[in-house]
């Protein structure tokens, strides 16, 4: 944390970038020329997700590995000619504020086997997550890492904050944006025949995949903080009440505490949705099944291969 002191003014203490920001990456799509050159043909936004197996998620919208709209594949999004082969994700060093070179990844094996996961597109359901295996000099934490599953009663009106990259990565915008939303639909029906939730917020391009939190004030603590109350709560034995004496959580800040809820998914070109400026969201759970049952991902319309395959590849077979 760094604190700016000037003569007459009041201090301001500034944090390291938080971890939600490092969880939410650019994602950008390349789709492959005649020549066998990768051309960038879009963006969206892509998160981090550990299963109960400990693999590594990354977590995005399905029309963004595919480019298309999910009610009607036949239809490219935006100004794309054709379906991404690859993606390319740009990652925080271990090193605050530095970046590596974009991490390639594939979308399809060399038989042209997608290499994402989805599931049940054919009831509306717009996800899309690759297993990764990060590189070891990437600071990138999991949304398990900083927010817990939010357990409340999801209703019309509470505050949502949605965590993507609203501009393109560069020097002059590094991290993602946090942008307000409220839940507009009723969550517990289906939304325009689909099992999604509206939420008041304008569609923005190229935040498409990213992660969902319900915002609520607290007080920020580390996980091993938490953990000891809950302990001292649960049990109360000496050894809980010793954990929790040499905390000093009398020093800890209030701030907002996040609480994971979904994926954001945009508007997809829905002129109903746009002319409310209203955009979806899948249910956090709908994650939990996909990285469960790891049903492989289709492409109606898959881009046709020019050349092999970019060989920087960190997406294992699962």
């Amino acid at each position: 944390m760094t604190t700016i002191q000037r003569p007459g003014v009041t201090p301001v203490k500034i944090q390291p970038p938080q971890p939600a920001s490092l969880c939410s990456v650019e994602i950008c799509k390349y789709v492959r020329t005649y020549d066998g050159q990768d051309k960038v043909s879009g963006r969206g936004t892509g998160f981090h997700f550990r299963d109960t197996s400990g693999t590594v998620w990354l977590v995005t919208i399905w029309h963004v590995v595919t480019g298309r709209r999910p009610d009607n594949p036949a239809m490219l999004i935006g100004n794309a000619m054709a379906s991404p082969t690859s993606i390319g994700v740009a990652y925080q060093s271990r090193k605050d504020g530095q970046f590596l070179r974009h991490l390639t990844l594939p979308l399809y094996e060399q038989d042209g086997t997608p290499s994402w996961y989805e599931y049940r597109r054919d009831s509306g359901v717009d996800l899309a997550a690759l297993p990764i295996q990060l590189p070891d000099d990437v600071k990138c934490p999991c949304v398990q890492d900083f927010a817990d599953r939010d357990t409340g009663s999801f209703v019309p009106g509470l505050d949502l904050t949605i965590i993507g990259m609203a501009f393109q990565h560069s020097r002059e915008t590094p991290y993602p944006i946090w942008k307000g939303a409220r839940v507009a639909s009723e969550p517990g029906y289906l939304a325009m025949g689909v099992p999604q939730v509206l939420i008041d917020t304008a569609g923005v391009p190229g935040m498409s995949g990213s992660p969902v939190y319900r915002v609520s004030r607290g007080v920020k603590v580390s996980r091993e903080a938490a953990k000891a109350v809950e302990n001292f709560r649960a049990g109360g034995d000496g050894e809980a009440l010793e954990a929790l004496v040499g905390l000093a959580l009398s020093q800890a800040e209030e701030g907002p505490v996040l609480s994971f809820v979904g994926v954001y998914a945009g508007s997809t070109g829905s002129r109903d949705l746009e002319k409310l400026s209203l955009g979806r969201m899948f249910m956090a759970s709908l994650v939990d099944l996909l990285v469960v049952e790891r049903q492989r991902g289709v492409n109606p319309f898959p881009p046709e291969f020019y050349g092999v395959s970019s060989p920087d590849s960190a997406a294992p077979s699962v």
